[in-house]
């Protein structure tokens, strides 16, 4: 692994925002993992949204949930 890290690890994440030459509020991390996905985001200050498709996280109340991917464009385009 490049990084030397993983998730929640904010290497992990500023390795990728350096990647795509973007700064973490631009990127919105989709992730369907509270503890490496969003927690990692919200670390980097990075938008985020969880992906919960089995509605296991119905009372997640720290930002975004969707149920499915087909909602995030127009999730997107409220961010």
């Amino acid at each position: 692994m490049e990084a030397n890290a993983e998730k929640p690890d904010k290497r992990i994440f500023q390795m990728a925002f350096n990647k795509a030459k973007c700064e973490p509020e631009e990127n919105v991390h989709v992730g369907d993992q509270i503890l490496s996905d969003i927690n990692g985001a919200k670390r980097v200050g990075s938008n985020y949204v969880l992906i919960d498709r089995y509605s296991l996280n119905e009372t997640f109340e720290y930002g975004r949930r969707i149920t499915s991917l087909f909602q995030l464009p127009e999730l997107i385009n409220t961010i």
